[in-house]
């Protein structure tokens, strides 16, 4: 094969005029370009080393605006050959410009926020009447949850089931319980099997695009009651609160290029999540 051809050499790489870059509503940059070089140039270990990931957009293409100069090269799309003896190399880049706002000291860049209300399953015993029973009573109707007790709908009373078989009933504990009509309630559906109960839950999630990964504290947060969501969602009225149930990353490229990022908050019921069995933060 010939050292040059039209005047480019073995070690030569032109970019081509085809670069071509968008950014998402969250900020991120994603672009393509791709480069020329002699046919068998993809056997040469310099030329090879040139396209490896992390390369910046910039030194590969002199000429490319400085703008970009946060791009870096993600991973090649493809390596062809084409007329005349060449080869094209197409490649995708990505980064994250911070026009307004460095984010390491404080802020999210180009947020997005979703909220979303469904109706979800709920165990029976984190329904606000269940709540509002007493000590004795709930402790009653979780015996009845377990199996340890049973609950004789006709007869309106508790009765414990022995070892040979046969039950026995046990008037002090069935008058706790239809002494008050929502602890008989209770204790009719679970008879009944009715275990869950259907309640509005509401879902709020924050996206947002950086060039490094979450930090320590935010991956400690998950499963723990937040008292000020990013974006300060709006709470409906009472003593709800939030839990963030979601920590989702995704990643364009092998280094510190572009990361995706997701938080998703959950809104508790009426009385807020318990902040013993799940710290505040």
């Amino acid at each position: 094969m010939a050292a040059t051809i039209h005047g480019l050499t073995v070690n030569d790489i032109l970019p081509q005029p085809d670069f071509d870059a968008s950014q998402s509503e969250n900020g991120g940059w994603t672009a393509r370009q791709s480069f020329k070089i002699i046919k068998g140039g993809v056997d040469r270990s310099n030329i090879r080393s040139v396209f490896s990931s992390g390369a910046l957009l910039i030194d590969l293409d002199p000429n490319a605006d400085n703008y970009f100069d946060f791009l870096y090269l993600t991973n090649i799309d493809s390596v062809k050959t084409i007329e005349g003896g060449y080869t094209l190399i197409s490649c995708q880049f990505a980064g994250v410009k911070y026009d307004s706002i460095t984010p390491p000291s404080g802020g999210i860049p180009n947020p997005t926020f979703q909220k979303r209300g469904v109706l979800s399953t709920f165990p029976i015993e984190d329904h606000p009447k269940w709540k509002a029973l007493t000590n004795a009573e709930k402790t009653i109707l979780g015996y009845l949850l377990s199996g340890l007790y049973v609950w004789d709908i006709e007869e309106q009373e508790i009765l414990i089931p022995q070892q040979d078989g046969s039950t026995i009933e046990n008037s002090t504990l069935s008058e706790v319980v239809v002494a008050n009509e929502d602890a008989a309630a209770f204790a009719n559906r679970i008879a009944q099997g009715n275990i869950t109960y259907n309640r509005a839950s509401y879902d709020y999630t924050v996206r947002w695009e950086e060039d490094f990964p979450f930090t320590t504290a935010q991956l400690n947060a998950l499963g723990k009651i937040v008292e000020n969501p990013v974006g300060d969602p709006q709470t409906p009225e009472g003593t709800r609160n939030w839990m963030l149930i979601g920590v989702n990353e995704g990643q364009d490229g092998s280094g510190d290029f572009r990361f995706k990022k997701e938080l998703v908050y959950q809104m508790s019921e009426s009385g807020g999540y318990d902040d013993f069995l799940y710290d505040s933060i």
